[in-house]
C-alpha cells in the first residue's frame, strides 16, 4: 500500500527537534511535495492538569503546544491537517500524561509505552544499571566544583553503552527485563481509566509499540522472548478497545513483522507515522510501504480517521 498519510510528525515545538526552523508551514509544504493527503502534528505534550512531568515535559504543556493551531496557514496545498499530540505513558508508576479534558483539544493522540530511554521516569533502571549510574555520579561529585544538580543532569540521560565502563556487576538479561516491562506497560496502559475516557472523544494509537527507544539493538531479541499467546492477548484487548497500532519506518524486521501480523490477525487497526522531527526526514514515511506490503495491509486495515 502506498503511504498517503503521516500522523506522527514533530516540528520545532518539540524540543527534541534538531530543526528549529521546522515550522508548520514548512512541514505542510513538504507533505504536499511528497503527495501526502493527510498529516497530523504530534508534538510531545504533557497535560498540565496531570502531575508528574519530568524536566522535558514541564516545558511541553498543552497550552504551549496548541499554539500550532494558529500557525497552520489557510492554504494547506490540498493536505488535510490535523493537530494531535504524542504524550507519555510511564509504566513504572502507571501515569498517563494526558487527561480526557485535555484530549478535547486534540484530533488524535499517540501514546508511547516504550520511551525506556527516559530512565527512572518511564522505566526503572535494572539494578546493575542503577548501580552504574550511582557509581558515575559519585565520581563526578568527587571533582571539585561539581554540584549534585550538575551531576544529576549529566548522569540521568545516559544509557548503555555510555554507562558500561561504570558497571560494577554484569548487566544480566536486559532483553528479558525490557520484555517484561513492555508487556506490563502495554497492558496497564490499555487498562488505564483515563485512556478509556479519552477513547470516547478522539482516536488513539500506540506509538512505536514494543520498540525500546534507546535500546534498539535489543529489539529483536526482546520480541523473541514474548510468545505469540501473550501478543494475541494484548492485541486482542487493543482491538476490543479500538486502540490503533503504529507502523513506522523501524518495523521491517522479522520479529517486528511477527508481532504486527498477530496484531492484524487479532483485528487491530493501524496508523502510519514517520516520527519525523524535521521536514528533511519526512520521506521516511515511505519506509512503511514494504511493511504494509508484507503484511497485506490495505486501507481497510487503517483507523478510519486516516482515510481522506
Amino acid at each position: 500500500m502506498k503511504a498517503f498519510c503521516d500522523v506522527h510528525l514533530h516540528n520545532y515545538l518539540s524540543s527534541c527537534s534538531p530543526d528549529r526552523t521546522a515550522t508548520a508551514e514548512k512541514t505542510i509544504l513538504k507533505a504536499a511535495e511528497l503527495g501526502l493527503k493527510r498529516i497530523c502534528f504530534t508534538n510531545h505534550i504533557w497535560d498540565e492538569r496531570v502531575s508528574g512531568a519530568n524536566g522535558m515535559y514541564r516545558k511541553h504543556t498543552l497550552a504551549f503546544c496548541m499554539q500550532i493551531k494558529t500557525q497552520i496557514p489557510a492554504d494547506t496545498h490540498g493536505v488535510h491537517v490535523l493537530v494531535g499530540a504524542e504524550t507519555e505513558y510511564c509504566g513504572r508508576n502507571k501515569t498517563l500524561g494526558m487527561s480526557a479534558e485535555g484530549a478535547r483539544e486534540l484530533d488524535f493522540l499517540l501514546i508511547p509505552h516504550s520511551h525506556v530511554h527516559m530512565a527512572n521516569f518511564v522505566m526503572d533502571d535494572p539494578a546493575p544499571l542503577a548501580a552504574a549510574r550511582a557509581n558515575l555520579k559519585e565520581k563526578l561529585l568527587a571533582i571539585p566544583g561539581i554540584t549534585e544538580a550538575q551531576a544529576n543532569a549529566w548522569v540521568s540521560p545516559l544509557r548503555l553503552p555510555a554507562l558500561e565502563p561504570f558497571l560494577t556487576e554484569p548487566i544480566g538479561d536486559l532483553a528479558g527485563y525490557l520484555a517484561r516491562f513492555l508487556v506490563d506497560s502495554f497492558e496497564s496502559l490499555l487498562e488505564h481509566p483515563e485512556l478509556h475516557k479519552i477513547l470516547k472523544l478522539i482516536p488513539v494509537a500506540i506509538a512505536h509499540p514494543f520498540q525500546p527507544v534507546g535500546y534498539t539493538k535489543y529489539t529483536e531479541e526482546m520480541l523473541a522472548r514474548i510468545e505469540d499467546p501473550i501478543f494475541q492477548r494484548l492485541f486482542g484487548k487493543a482491538a476490543d478497545l479500538g486502540v490503533g497500532i503504529e507502523i513506522n519506518p523501524c518495523c521491517n524486521a522479522p520479529q517486528m513483522l511477527r508481532m504486527l501480523k498477530i496484531a492484524k490477525d487479532r483485528g487491530c487497526l493501524f496508523t502510519l507515522g514517520s516520527d519525523a522531527h524535521s521536514p528533511d526526514t519526512m520521506e521516511d514515511i515511505f519506509k512503511t510501504e514494504p511493511v504494509t506490503k508484507i503484511l497485506g495491509i490495505e486501507e481497510k486495515h487503517l483507523m478510519p480517521f486516516l482515510i481522506p
